[in-house]
């Protein structure tokens, strides 16, 4: 009997032997890791700004919607320099994780741009780099660029006017957000007051802002008292809107609404 018992444990030792060489062998061979998890770095959604500038001293602005599916970006964006009129052009590149490489499709002028921009992390909302331009405003421009995503636009705005025609003495407030996304620019929409030493008007306000260019105006076909209207830019780190504003003359508008042209800083009460 004590020699079964004794066969027996050299059994489950060999047995126990036998398992642990098994899963040493194994060990051994699953030292080598496995491929990387691909990156996972994404360009934000959104309404982006693209500023070049050329060795040249010329300012390239591309502003629109971008998107990006897979390693693939594309958008339409409005391409604004000082030596061509702005037009709504498309944009294609390829995000490999951490560079951008994009261009845009030729205007009438045949104007294309192309850039390589970087940036890090991995919900992507600003690079730089560089770009260059065909047909531009100089031949052969190259320069560098900073593209930045710009946050949803909502909140109240006001200032004072510096006059250059009409009334001097123009207070503007005004209140609008984000509505709608068309052909790569976004709808604006709220209210605006206007006042000045003889005019008061309270109107409703719509408006588009690609990348930084923001547009703002009423609706004509409206029996409204002032036809207001605004051209400028988007600061995006202060949230401030600065450029041209007026009131343009229409026989059923008071003469005292009408006229009134010069320049606006527009500061945010509350805009984020």
């Amino acid at each position: 009997m004590r020699n079964n018992v004794k066969n027996a444990c050299l059994s489950v030792s060999a047995a126990l032997f036998l398992l642990t060489g098994a899963c040493g062998n194994r060990d051994e061979n699953m030292g080598e890791p496995g491929p990387l998890a691909p990156d996972t770095s994404t360009i934000l959604e959104g309404n982006w700004s693209i500023i070049g500038t050329s060795d040249q001293g010329n300012e390239y602005r591309v502003g629109g919607h971008l998107v990006q599916k897979g390693s693939e970006v594309s958008g339409t964006v409005k391409v604004t320099t000082r030596c061509q009129l702005p037009e709504v052009v498309s944009l294609k590149g390829k995000f490999n994780g951490q560079e951008l490489d994009f261009q845009t499709n030729p205007n009438s002028s045949g104007m294309t741009l192309r850039g390589k921009l970087t940036g890090n992390g991995k919900a992507i909302s600003h690079l730089s780099g560089d770009f260059a331009v065909t047909n531009g405003c100089s031949p052969d421009e190259q320069g560098e660029a900073t593209a930045i995503r710009i946050r949803h636009l909502r909140g109240s705005w006001s200032g004072t006017g510096l006059a250059i025609a009409g009334d001097p003495r123009v207070q503007v407030s005004t209140t609008f957000s984000e509505t709608g996304l068309y052909d790569g620019y976004y709808y604006l929409s709220g209210t605006l007051d206007y006042s000045t030493s003889t005019c008061t008007a309270k109107v409703d306000v719509y408006g588009r802002i690609y990348g930084t260019e923001l547009f703002l105006d009423v609706d004509e076909s409206d029996n409204v008292p002032v036809l207001f209207f605004f051209s400028g830019s988007l600061d995006p780190t202060t949230s401030k809107l600065s450029g041209r504003y007026g009131t343009s003359i229409r026989s059923d508008i008071p003469i005292t609404c009408s006229g009134d042209e010069g320049t606006i800083t527009l500061e945010p009460k509350d805009a984020p």
